[in-house]
């Protein structure tokens, strides 16, 4: 069987569309060799319904957990142990990728294997402001700038050198780990070469 290179992780909040829009847009993708672990962190019923029917259409490479009253660091770090992937994105509920983000993060982690972090620069929508804006996600600017984990792909390696999320960090759940992994730890970041589609 042909090795997983990318795993993403989601851990749905609650039954309403967000889900179905990010399994929608993944399904969009035109590169294939991934896979979607999602964590159910509130046993919903209507959430484990809409697992079932979309784990038809991608063939196999959808997984799920139920787990009862989870934190949602407790329910990424339990999709990080499920994940099989070299490489891990955590994608929020209602979160969608453009159609080459997947292909763009492996050409990149390709022409530079010594790279620990592949990541895209990322367009997303200002609700409040009707506006388009991009989103620099550098390690050089974490200790001022939180890095945004959509279009981060990194090696599930370094959450056995550098720990999983720390279940008491409330706030900003993936700023303690990308610090002390990407900044202090050095782990060796890569931009993609070209810009995501949208």
């Amino acid at each position: 069987m042909k090795e997983v290179k990318v795993s993403i992780i989601i851990c749905p909040k609650s039954p309403n569309g967000d889900l179905k829009r990010t399994l929608d847009s993944l399904l969009l993708q035109n590169f294939k060799n991934f896979e979607v672990i999602i964590v159910n962190k509130g046993c919903l019923i209507e959430i484990n319904v809409l697992i079932e029917k979309y784990k038809k259409l991608f063939g196999g490479r959808m997984r799920h957990i139920s787990l009862n009253n989870v934190e949602l660091l407790e329910a990424i770090n339990e999709g990080i142990k499920m994940a099989k992937g070299q490489y891990l994105t955590i994608l929020e509920p209602g979160g969608e990728l453009g159609f080459n983000s997947l292909e763009l993060a492996l050409r990149s982690a390709n022409k530079y294997p010594q790279a620990d972090v592949v990541y895209g620069v990322e367009s997303i929508w200002e609700r409040s402001k009707r506006i388009k804006g991009v989103v620099n996600i550098m390690a050089e600017t974490l200790p001022i700038k939180n890095t945004h984990s959509s279009n981060l792909y990194y090696k599930k390696e370094l959450h056995y050198k550098f720990g999983f999320y720390e279940l008491d960090n409330k706030v900003i759940e993936d700023y303690a780990f990308c610090l002390k992994a990407f900044y202090l730890g050095e782990a060796i970041v890569r931009p993609f070469d070209l810009a995501i589609k949208e």
